[in-house]
């Protein structure tokens, strides 16, 4: 079994909240620039995390999914994988079902909203 998820690191961090003494006020500077945010798609198999770790920057869509899923991920795993991933909008199923169907691998989808 290959666990398969994508995510995200902003390069600018800010604290939204922070805690002062009563009636002090607390000052801080947050930028409206927007910054690059670099992500990250890697699968996790044998508890060992990264199969075919795949980096970008910006954020995930289908095709580059399914460029990663396919030219990264699928010639990596071994015979027989089943590939478990969520239900992400991007995911189009169809397409990574088709192509998984020339390689004997399988795909088992977790459910809408699944955080664990």
């Amino acid at each position: 079994m290959v666990y398969l998820d994508e995510t995200g690191f902003d390069q600018y961090l800010y604290r939204t909240h922070g805690r002062a003494l009563k009636g002090d006020i607390i000052k801080g500077f947050v930028s409206g620039k927007r910054f690059r945010r670099t992500s990250l798609v890697a699968g996790l198999i044998h508890r060992k995390i990264l199969i075919s770790p795949f980096q970008y920057e910006g954020t995930m869509d289908s095709v580059l999914f399914e460029y990663c899923f396919t030219n990264h991920l699928v010639p990596e795993l071994p015979q027989n994988s089943i590939i478990v991933m969520d239900n992400a909008r991007f995911h189009r199923k169809s397409q990574l079902k088709e192509i998984l169907s020339k390689t004997g691998h399988r795909l088992l989808l977790l459910p809408p909203y699944s955080p664990n």
